[in-house]
């Protein structure tokens, strides 16, 4: 048995034989399935906490990041069978918000898939899945899917008379309807979903049909954005929550910005920035960065804004997440005029220079709390972490993509699937704070040279 000292205290890991060999013992003796129900109430009751979208949110996501293999490994026991699928619901319910900031967004939902099969068809586990799995279609692109998966929620929670059901899925089909650029539906959803909210006395559901509402305002320009977003700003701290918040603030950011109000704009972008930071919500950061390069590109900062798109890029490519539509037209302008005001070399080398900035200085400098604008020249990164944070198998996952194997590689030279490498990288960039294979190589020559030397 080894121990392994973190922020949480100790953790203690046996060798794989002596798991498999008490494993075993545990499925000769019948009481396997009892521990791994219990194993599964446990996980259930952290993913409890972690929906419960209160003053525990950060808190609460950074557990169930240092418990991410044993969520996983419930989720594996729950897609046994229907009874157990009804419980992998549940935990899938209460952990969307977190899966959503942390990706990988491909194996959740495909996950989500396998337990629709699962479930009693037309029930409340049923809608809820449904719900949540829009979401994720949305994120990934498809949101005319996104909207069918809402849609056929809503009937379901109609149907069974499940008001919480009927809530969450307006609330995807307006996420699904901003993806597709159709802010005049994703105000009628927010305003008809705010008044269910209330009829309901759910302050928390208040909050999301508030923030559906300032989506809506985001792409119609007006006023309002501002006054709402406020207003939901201040529902959310006075309910102790942080995602949405975070979104409040950057759609803030988006009206102070429209309203010329740019040193406004700055304070609330990069307050959107700072929570979802604390919060480790990977996602928000790449989309609040974008907003911070539209803020600094509108006032004449070319080289700070282009160095901050490089940052976000990384971000994206380490959830792995595309960028949303909303989003697109602006990133496009401001590298636009930044390639206008720097010649092309002079672009490439800045936004590479953000790009492989380690995630910590990069999100320094993005709040202004950096010393200094990253050096423009390529350089090795110390190692943010020692080798020993890393398990054998991640390693062995780390050395072959420092070498340039693609994913489909690296599951054929050790024979796991493509999934599982993705689950190993996704777990070596959180260890490390690294966002892209080029920081990966990067950090593996720091150690190697540190270890020669």
């Amino acid at each position: 048995m080894k121990r392994a000292d973190g922020p949480r205290g100790g953790r203690f890991r046996i060798l794989e034989p002596l798991r498999q060999f008490g494993r075993e013992r545990l499925e000769e003796s019948g009481e396997l399935n009892t521990a791994l129900s219990r194993h599964r109430d446990w996980i259930a009751s952290l993913a409890v906490v972690a929906g419960a979208n209160d003053s525990r949110q950060v808190e609460a996501f950074e557990r169930i990041r240092s418990e991410r293999a044993n969520v996983w490994s419930a989720l594996e026991f729950c897609r046994r069978s229907p009874d157990e699928a009804v419980a992998g619901a549940a935990i899938v319910r209460d952990l969307w918000v977190y899966w959503l900031s942390q990706g990988p967004a491909t194996d959740v939902d495909r996950l989500i898939g396998e337990l629709v099969e699962l479930v009693p068809a037309a029930g409340r586990a049923h809608g809820a899945l449904l719900w949540v799995r829009s979401i994720f279609q949305s994120e990934l692109g498809d949101a005319k899917e996104g909207t069918r998966m809402a849609a056929e929620g809503l009937a379901i929670g109609r149907i069974i008379g499940d008001p919480e059901i009927v809530f969450w899925s307006m609330q995807m089909l307006a996420v699904a309807a901003y993806v597709d650029g159709r802010p005049d539906e994703v105000l009628e959803i927010g305003l008809e979903s705010f008044g269910l909210a209330t009829a309901m006395g759910w302050p928390r559901a208040r909050l999301s049909a508030t923030l559906c509402q300032v989506m809506a305002y985001s792409a119609k320009g007006g006023d309002e954005l501002i006054s709402v977003a406020r207003e939901g700003i201040a529902l959310s701290e006075a309910l102790g929550e942080t995602w949405q918040r975070a979104s409040l603030q950057q759609f803030l950011a988006v009206g102070l910005l429209q309203h010329g109000d740019l040193r406004e704009a700055l304070a609330a972008g990069r307050e959107s920035l700072r929570l979802r930071r604390d919060l480790g919500d990977l996602l928000g950061m790449a989309m609040a960065l974008e907003t911070l390069a539209l803020i600094d590109s509108r006032m004449a900062e070319h080289r700070r804004a282009t160095t901050v798109l490089g940052i976000a890029e990384a971000l994206w490519e380490s959830i792995p997440a595309r960028m949303i539509a909303p989003l697109r037209a602006a990133h496009d302008g401001v590298e636009r005029d930044a390639r206008n005001e720097l010649d092309g070399a002079a672009f490439e080398a800045v936004f590479v220079a953000g790009k492989t900035l380690p995630r910590a200085d990069a999100v320094d400098y993005a709040l202004d709390i950096a010393p200094r604008a990253p050096t423009e020249r390529a350089k090795v990164v110390d190692a943010p972490s020692p080798t020993g944070a890393l398990s054998r198998r991640e390693r062995e996952v780390a050395a072959l993509v420092a070498d340039g194997s693609t994913n489909a590689q690296v599951a054929g030279s050790l024979f796991i699937s493509e999934r599982t490498v993705e689950s190993h990288l996704a777990s070596i960039f959180n260890k490390l704070g690294v966002d892209n294979r080029m920081q990966l190589a990067r950090w593996m020559i720091a150690t190697e040279t540190a270890a020669a030397s």
